[in-house]
C-alpha cells in the first residue's frame, strides 16, 4: 500500500499507488488525469475548494472510501453513483451545504460508512434504506426532523447519529431503525 500526496507523484508511481491523500490543499479542480490511478482505493479530499468530481473519478474501479467533506459542491456529486463505483463502502460528505440527498444513493448496495454531518438536509429519500450493507449513518447537525422508515430495511445499521436536529420524538426515531440500532442523539 502506497500513498501519494499529489496527483503529480501519483501519476509518477501510477501502479503502486492505492492511497491519494489530497487533503488541504485547496484545490478548485481535479484533473482529468485522476482517471488513470486504476489502484486508489481511497482518495481523500478534504477541505479543498472544489464544486465538482470529474467524470474519470468514475473510471476508480478500486475506489473504496472517498472524503470530499469541506468542499464548495451544489449537489451531491453524481459521479459517485456510476456503476463503476458501486462498491463503494465508505463516503464522508460533511460541511458541504448540501440541501438533499439524491435518491440514487440507494444504488451503492455495498456502503457501509456514510457521513452527511453538517449540511442543510430537512429530509432523506427513502431510497436510502436500499442500502443493506450499511452499519454507520451520521446526520449530525442537518435540519432533519424526522428520518424515513425505509431505514427499518438497513438491517445491519448499528449506530445513527442524529445529534443537533429538530428531530422528533426518540421513541419514532427508533420505530424507524433495525432493533439492534443504537441512536445517538
Amino acid at each position: 500500500m502506497q500513498t501519494a500526496t499529489s496527483i503529480k507523484d501519483a501519476l509518477l508511481n501510477i501502479d503502486s499507488i492505492t492511497i491519494l491523500q489530497l487533503s488541504r490543499q485547496y484545490l478548485k479542480e481535479l484533473p482529468a488525469s485522476i482517471g488513470k490511478l486504476k489502484n486508489i482505493n481511497l482518495l481523500n479530499l478534504w477541505l479543498n475548494n472544489l464544486t465538482e468530481l470529474p467524470a474519470e473519478i468514475a473510471q476508480l474501479e478500486k475506489l473504496m472510501t472517498i472524503d470530499i467533506s469541506n468542499n464548495n459542491f451544489a449537489s451531491f456529486p453524481e459521479v459517485l453513483f456510476s456503476e463503476s463505483l458501486q462498491h463503494l463502502k465508505n463516503i464522508n460528505a460533511r460541511f458541504l451545504q448540501l440541501n438533499d440527498v439524491p435518491a440514487q444513493i440507494g444504488t451503492l448496495q455495498q456502503l457501509e460508512y456514510l457521513d452527511l454531518t453538517g449540511n442543510k438536509l430537512k429530509v432523506l429519500p427513502q431510497e436510502i434504506g436500499n442500502l443493506s450493507q450499511l452499519t454507520t449513518l451520521r446526520l449530525n447537525q442537518n435540519s432533519l426532523t424526522t428520518i424515513p422508515d425505509t431505514l427499518i430495511k438497513c438491517k445491519k445499521l448499528k449506530v445513527l447519529h442524529i445529534q443537533s436536529n429538530p428531530i422528533l420524538s426518540r421513541e419514532e426515531i427508533q420505530s424507524r431503525v433495525p432493533e439492534t440500532c443504537v441512536i445517538v442523539f
